[in-house]
């Protein structure tokens, strides 16, 4: 959903025509998705979570000797009222129940300034 999609009233901080404005807004959440089959790829992720969000960034972690799924991966929304969304619904890949959780906000921060 693009800031075009939701414009409504102008927003008093940002001067932006929008209902939903980005700059109100926290960043970017990154939401952990496990119990994945070893037959799903990020593009399953994308599609299925694209139901529910904006999805920024689909990835499933894999061995990095075999390149076979570990059975986990991460979705990044783009906010955080798009993880509550997400959040709020029990969730289901090629008949696989997920384990979807926020991860929390140290982890993403250090993460972050660890990779810059």
């Amino acid at each position: 959903m693009t800031i075009a999609s939701r414009i409504s009233e102008n927003c008093e901080k940002c001067a932006v025509r929008c209902s939903a404005c980005v700059c109100h807004e926290r960043p970017p959440t990154k939401i952990f998705v496990g119990g994945l089959s070893w037959q799903t790829h990020a593009e399953h992720l994308t599609a299925h979570f694209s139901q529910f969000s904006e999805i920024l960034d689909a990835i499933v972690i894999k061995d990095r000797y075999t390149k076979q799924s570990r059975g986990f991966g991460f979705i990044t929304t783009v906010s955080a009222a798009a993880a509550r969304r997400v959040l709020a619904v029990k969730h289901s890949i090629q008949g696989r129940s997920l384990n979807v959780t926020e991860v929390k906000a140290e982890a993403q921060t250090s993460r972050a300034a660890s990779a810059s």
